[in-house]
């Protein structure tokens, strides 16, 4: 059925009006015009966008109706893969046991059995409100306690 033949104008801006999405209303608008009969060319240029996304939403709601302007699940954006609960366990053990990332890589996996990218796990950790450990090279032949020594004469500016 071509939801956009079947559709009035009147329906199509009432559908407009009534839309809380911004998304979708942008879609709406783009089917307004082309029920209005602009060609594809001054549809994308009206709404800034390339003439192939106009045709494929417009295409979309010729086929589905309403529900083909609606986002589908899954497609783009950053799904979250650990669910609320794991996210909350993980910010608990991390505040009981800090951890590089590539240690929160293999507590990931050995808990929730979820395999992350490398990558991911900083903006992980930035939504906990964590940061992670950044291990500092030390040379092999400095003795330990000089460390110590000296940081115990840093004075602090009052």
């Amino acid at each position: 059925m071509d939801y956009l033949k079947s559709t009035t104008l009147e329906d199509l801006e009432e559908l407009y009006k009534n839309e809380k999405d911004a998304d979708v209303k942008l879609r709406l608008l783009m089917c307004i015009h082309k029920k209005e009969k602009r060609s594809d060319r001054d549809v994308a240029n009206l709404v800034r966008m390339p003439k192939t996304v106009v045709n494929r939403w417009v295409n979309r709601f010729s086929k589905h109706g309403i529900s083909g302007l609606q986002r589908k699940e899954g497609s783009g954006g950053h799904n979250r893969y650990l669910t609320g609960k794991e996210e909350k366990q993980l910010q608990n053990d991390l505040k009981e046991n800090p951890m590089t990332a590539k240690e929160v890589l293999v507590h990931i996996k050995e808990k929730f059995g979820k395999k992350y990218h490398p990558n991911s796990i900083s903006r992980l950790m930035s939504r906990l409100g964590q940061s992670l450990i950044t291990p500092r090279p030390r040379h092999h032949k400095a003795n330990p306690r000089s460390g110590w020594a000296f940081k115990g004469h840093i004075k602090k500016n009052s």
